[in-house]
């Protein structure tokens, strides 16, 4: 038998009295208005998801401004992955439509003969059915109020308009071995591997989008080949590896692996092993790739 649910009665707090009950729980409060700032602007419930897990990894008591500091170094590194797999969901989603609307003409997302699963198919038409009858996207907007035939729009306009998530469906659900190679030599991947990374940044682009923790955060669609990361499985180390290789592909200017090591330099207190990284990450490897 589950045990009975309990009845919610916690009461609202003051800044203050917030305050009072996170130095209970063990946290130094050495500024109080400072903290009170902080907590004003993000809230309680928010910053308590970093303090509790540093209270259960850290030997010594834990002070409100190494929270903080925690807070503020993971709200920077979901900025620096949204920049980057933006360059990567653009770049994916040109590289499907340019090479399946040359081999089989603007509206190849409709033939069912395209892909291996018809019932996956059937439930993307349905969606793409959805987005129509919206008509909210600028593009799917103008195709309509323009053009009176063909009923669906051309792939490239389509394409823009749909999710990353939709997106990786439609890759992996392509029957032709052919022309999901071709696609995967855009990013210098086997077909299998880019369908694992790219399932894997739908992952990680949900988080940082929904503003959760990418810090001890641990993944449930980890990537295949992908080194394993030195101190725990499924974290961020693998994540990071993914984004730096395909980048090097689609931008080897970019510097991108740069900027994540300056993140980390910034904020040298953070426990960077909750995100798969070993004790002495600054001499990994992962720097070299």
């Amino acid at each position: 038998m589950k045990n009975a649910k309990l009845f919610y009665n916690s009461k609202p707090l003051t800044c203050e009295e917030q305050i009072a009950l996170l130095q209970e729980r063990g946290i130094l409060v050495k500024d109080s208005q400072a903290a009170i700032q902080h907590l004003s602007s993000v809230g309680f419930y928010r910053l308590f998801s970093y303090v509790k897990p540093l209270l259960a990894i850290s030997s010594h008591p834990v002070d409100f401004d190494q929270a903080w500091d925690l807070y503020v170094f993971d709200r920077k590194i979901r900025l620096l992955l949204i920049d980057a797999i933006e360059r990567i969901e653009v770049a994916f989603r040109v590289a499907i439509s340019e090479r399946m609307s040359i081999q089989y003409g603007s509206l190849w997302y409709n033939d069912p003969n395209q892909f291996s699963n018809l019932k996956r198919h059937a439930d993307f038409i349905q969606e793409v059915a959805k987005l129509i009858k919206r008509k909210k996207h600028p593009l799917i907007k103008h195709y309509y109020e323009t053009y009176s035939a063909p009923s669906l729009s051309p792939s490239w306009m389509l394409i823009e308009c749909l999710t990353f998530g939709n997106c990786s469906k439609v890759f992996c659900n392509l029957k032709n071995r052919k022309d999901k190679k071709s696609i995967a030599e855009h990013f210098g991947q086997t077909f299998k591997t880019l369908g694992s990374w790219i399932v894997s940044l739908t992952e990680l682009r949900n988080i940082c989008a929904h503003h959760e923790r990418v810090w001890n955060h641990v993944f449930h669609y980890p990537p295949k080949n992908a080194p394993s990361a030195p101190h725990q499985k499924e974290k961020f180390y693998q994540q990071s590896y993914i984004v730096i290789k395909l980048l090097q592909q689609i931008s080897p200017h970019s510097d991108w692996q740069k900027k994540l090591k300056t993140l980390f330099e910034e904020h040298p207190k953070t426990p960077f092993y909750q995100m798969g990284f070993s004790e002495n990450w600054q001499n990994d490897g992962f720097w070299k790739i």
